[in-house]
C-alpha cells in the first residue's frame, strides 16, 4: 500500500473484513511501500482453493 499509515489504515482494512467474513479472521499481509507504478496505489496478493 502506497504512503501506508497503520493507525490510519488497519481500522478500515479490520472493518472491511469483519463485513466480508463476519468472526472468520483470514490471515492477512500489508506491506507498506513509497512508490509504486504510476497511478497504482495497492497490490493485492491472493490464495484461493477450488474444491473439485
Amino acid at each position: 500500500m502506497v504512503d501506508y499509515k497503520r493507525d490510519e489504515h488497519v481500522p478500515i482494512i479490520e472493518a472491511a473484513q469483519i463485513e466480508l467474513f463476519g468472526d472468520h479472521k483470514p490471515a492477512n499481509v500489508v506491506v507498506g511501500i513509497a512508490v509504486m507504478s504510476p497511478g497504482y496505489l495497492i497490490e493485492i496478493d491472493a490464495i484461493a482453493v477450488i474444491d473439485p
